[in-house]
């Protein structure tokens, strides 16, 4: 017999801290993933601003990726310290087809914008079905006078186009490029999808959470002992052997 070298000694305690962080995890992901925001932002920024006296507005519709959407969050860029009205609305469906859009909520709000960019988020009442449906932000925001570069608030757009990057329209005409848009959103995480979809189709005996926890602990443990020999056998055919 060989006594354990120091590097013998030392891998086994980051073996199990790095178990201990994988499973912390994977208890995380599994009870809290599901709210993970949909972004378009394209790489090309610019600010579009009113042309003239009369309002500034704003439509981008996008193809929502997942459940849960409960609020919008833009970007607008102020000259100066400003107080700005915004008024917008959120309507199902895409522009291109108006006569099937119907509104889903609509505000109008005053916010205070700092000089510069800014994000701004407008919530909304959670929808629970936006997965995979089209939505269309309308963005409002008042005319001022002045030469276009002496206007004080503006909204950022993207001119490339991104993935999944949606459509821009700006005053009525289609424009290249989207919005830069976070869409939030507040899902189901999968320990909840799993109870709701999974468990009600396995057979009886596996529907009952004891169970479920048991099989979960014998599988976690069966693969950590399968990674535990791995690298026990690694570790020591890694080490010079001593000469009788």
């Amino acid at each position: 017999m060989t006594a354990d070298t120091p590097v013998r000694r030392a891998w086994r305690p980051a073996f199990w801290s790095a178990i201990a962080a994988l499973v912390v995890i994977e208890i995380l992901v599994v009870s809290r993933a599901g709210s993970a925001p949909f972004v378009t932002q394209g790489r090309e920024n610019v600010v579009v601003r009113s042309t003239n006296d009369n309002p500034l507005i704003v439509e981008h519709s996008f193809l929502m990726r997942g459940a849960g959407l409960n609020g919008v969050v833009i970007e607008l860029d102020a000259l100066v310290l400003t107080d700005a009205t915004i008024e917008w609305t959120l309507w199902r469906g895409h522009r291109d087809e108006r006569e099937t859009m119907t509104r889903a909520f609509q505000s109008s709000e005053v916010v205070r914008l700092h000089r510069g960019r800014q994000s701004i988020r407008l919530p909304f009442t959670r929808d629970a079905s936006s997965h995979d449906r089209w939505y269309t932000l309308e963005i409002r925001l008042p005319g001022e006078p002045g030469a276009p570069d002496e206007r004080n608030v503006g909204v950022v757009v993207s001119r490339d186009n991104p993935m999944r990057g949606g459509v821009l329209w700006v005053d009525a005409v289609r424009q290249p490029g989207s919005l830069r848009l976070r869409a939030e959103r507040q899902g189901r995480p999968l320990l909840r999808q799993f109870e709701a979809e999974v468990v009600p189709n396995l057979p009886v005996p596996l529907r009952n959470p004891w169970a479920q926890a048991g099989l979960a602990i014998l599988f976690h443990w069966a693969l950590i002992m399968t990674a535990l020999a791995l690298v026990s056998d690694a570790q020591a055919a890694s080490e010079p052997r001593r000469q009788p």
